[in-house]
């Protein structure tokens, strides 16, 4: 059997034992039961909770790190995070309910991790999908997004540009121009009625 030594620590030696700190304090009993009082036997070692966390914020930067404890504090959850949920909510990516609610939305620009969603659904089936349906595809497309970003997959780059037309600026025409060209458009057609009939 394979044990982490000491060492391991010393990639980040403070940070386990703050994230356990931290998870303790918010989560109490529901932190501890799961995970244990500490990442660390009696002799230095990882326990298996805490070389799975380790193995999750291994590279991470402290920043993220803090912004992972940060959402999970305002979260408001009874309940602390799977380790790879721990990790989304580092890396700052939203929700599964934010990724749907911005797949909704009409003319707003996407998160990139929305854009990730986006590239694994179908958007003709999107268009005529009910919001039951629209859900599920999210659900199956988020799933995939979150794995995908929990072995390091990137998010898609930022559009370079919109793709749009810019349209015309309309004509406001007085009454006497709006007459003058009725009766020029008039005199247009009676001349291609009396062209057809010759």
């Amino acid at each position: 059997m394979t044990t982490t030594t000491p060492s391991t620590l010393e990639v980040k030696p403070d940070w386990l034992r703050r994230l356990w700190e931290r998870m303790t304090a918010s989560y109490g009993h529901a932190w501890v039961s799961a995970n244990g009082v500490t990442p660390q036997r009696d002799d230095g070692s990882l326990t298996i909770a805490g070389q799975t966390w380790a193995t999750v914020i291994a590279d991470l930067d402290g920043n993220q790190v803090a912004a992972g404890l940060k959402a999970c504090v305002l979260s408001g959850r009874e309940f602390p995070p799977k380790p790879g949920q721990f990790r989304l909510l580092c890396l700052g990516d939203p929700s599964e309910a934010e990724v749907l609610a911005e797949l909704n939305a009409v003319n707003t620009q996407r998160s990139p991790f929305a854009r990730l969603v986006w590239q694994r659904i179908d958007s003709y089936a999107w268009r005529h999908a009910t919001p039951e349906r629209r859900e599920a595809m999210v659900r199956t497309a988020y799933a995939w997004a979150t794995e995908y970003r929990s072995h390091g997959g990137r998010l898609p780059p930022d559009p370079v540009a919109e793709i749009g037309v810019d349209a015309p600026a309309p004509k406001v025409f007085t009454p006497e121009v709006a007459n003058a060209e009725i009766d020029r458009i008039a005199a247009m057609l009676a001349g291609q009625a009396v062209g057809g009939a010759q």
